[in-house]
């Protein structure tokens, strides 16, 4: 629910008549409704009237987007004098400081107002890479603030592909994994040995086997001068699909075999932090599961900005959980894409609370136009309603990895063959 939202980036100290009036309003007129009916309710709420903190913190908490009808303007929203003087007088606090960051990074916002937190807070606002390292407080944007993150990337990044650095030791033997990942990847060769397998290599948590599955890509050639490169690294294992299968059946397979403490994935075109699996295993401790924050950004190192107005986000991908969840919840369903929110969400109904949440940035991962979750919008939307319908209603939440649930799927999220061979 967004009103979770608003509440979760209040500071726990604020204690505001205003504040605990504007929520109980919005709880009362938008508390039971789903997410659309929630957004159409919100345009009731008073927000001209708040006090001006109030108001930011709705603005930070909720999304621009759905204050633009609020405030009659088609195209951008326009700060208030008693806002922009308000952030003014408060320029020191890490809230405002949190907010006017938000605020930059919104397209909704108007360029007039933006020039004004600039010059009044003295703000490096960052919607780059590159600008990234300089940033003075960020701690809502990028939870543990810059000089954390600073310590992970190279001083010159700009691109999205600089930021890996080729470490890779000429031998290296692991006789005691402790973390089984699949990475599959189709026609991406280019990314894997430039992005996402290099930051594996220079994980600090080093303990792991990687299953690199090539799903059936063009050019046996590369695959093999792929495997040929890694290959005094036993850490990493290279199988290729005779068909192209997509990548639930592979995790579904490499999740079947896996034989270590704990189960994630990675994508081929992302780059894993190098604390990400060392900060995973620091922050599970006794719970099944751990899912952390990602942002996206374009080859040139611009940050993807979100509708909502943020560049953050919980990423599915970075599931991390021990390796005896299957025995729980099963598998994956064996479908082209959208299966893994599923998963996450059927894990947090079984597990209840032995699934966290941290807002610890894990992974970058490149926004392009190839990216699955850019394809299949509405087939995704049947998807969801069909696999919430079953969640509901069924007394076991478990998925095979053979005669899986009869739910309603559409057609372009089918695969033709379950059939996995390898070679």
């Amino acid at each position: 629910m967004i009103l979770n939202r608003i509440i979760a980036n209040t500071p726990k100290n604020l204690n505001n008549q205003s504040f605990s009036k504007f929520i109980d309003e919005v709880n009362m007129k938008c508390g039971s409704l789903n997410e659309r009916e929630f957004e159409a309710s919100l345009q009731s709420v008073d927000f001209e009237n708040l006090e001006p903190i109030i108001r930011l913190i709705a603005i930070f908490g909720i999304g621009l987007n759905l204050l633009r009808t609020n405030r009659n303007t088609s195209k951008i929203i326009e700060l208030s004098k008693r806002e922009l003087e308000f952030i003014r007088e408060n320029s020191n606090s890490t809230l405002i400081d949190g907010i006017c960051h938000s605020l930059f990074l919104n397209p909704l916002i108007s360029e007039k107002s933006k020039e004004y937190l600039i010059k009044t807070n003295s703000i490096n606002l960052s919607t780059t890479l590159k600008n990234l390292l300089s940033l003075k407080s960020s701690n809502y944007l990028f939870p543990g603030g810059y000089r954390f993150y600073q310590q992970n990337f190279k001083p010159d990044t700009e691109k999205f592909s600089d930021l890996s650095t080729f470490n890779r030791p000429p031998y290296f033997t692991s006789s005691d994994p402790l973390i089984t990942i699949s990475l599959a990847h189709h026609n991406d060769f280019e990314n894997l040995l430039n992005i996402s397998i290099p930051s594996l290599l220079n994980q600090s948590e080093k303990r792991f086997r990687c299953f690199v599955f090539d799903d059936n890509s063009v050019g046996i050639d590369k695959w093999i001068k792929l495997r040929n490169i890694f290959k005094n690294d036993n850490r990493f294992i290279f199988l290729r699909n005779k068909t192209k299968l997509g990548p639930y059946l592979i995790r579904n397979f490499v999740l079947k075999n896996a034989n270590t403490k704990y189960f994630t994935v990675c994508d081929s075109d992302d780059y894993q932090m190098e604390y990400r699996f060392e900060k995973q295993l620091e922050e599970i401790k006794g719970n099944l599961g751990i899912i952390n924050s990602w942002i996206k950004c374009k080859e040139t190192g611009e940050f993807a900005i979100r509708e909502d107005g943020y560049i953050a986000s919980m990423a599915t991908n970075s599931f991390f959980h021990k390796t005896e969840l299957r025995q729980k919840i099963g598998y994956y369903f064996n479908i082209k894409f959208g299966s893994d929110s599923e998963y996450l969400e059927r894990c947090k109904l079984v597990c209840k609370n032995e699934i966290i949440e941290s807002k610890l940035i894990v992974t970058l991962g490149l926004d392009t136009s190839k990216n699955l979750s850019k394809h299949g919008k509405s087939a995704r939307v049947q998807f969801k309603a069909s696999y919430q319908k079953w969640h509901k209603y069924s007394k076991k939440l478990y998925v095979n990895l053979e005669n899986q649930p009869k739910i309603s799927i559409a057609q372009d999220l089918a695969i033709c063959s379950q059939e996995h061979k390898h070679e």
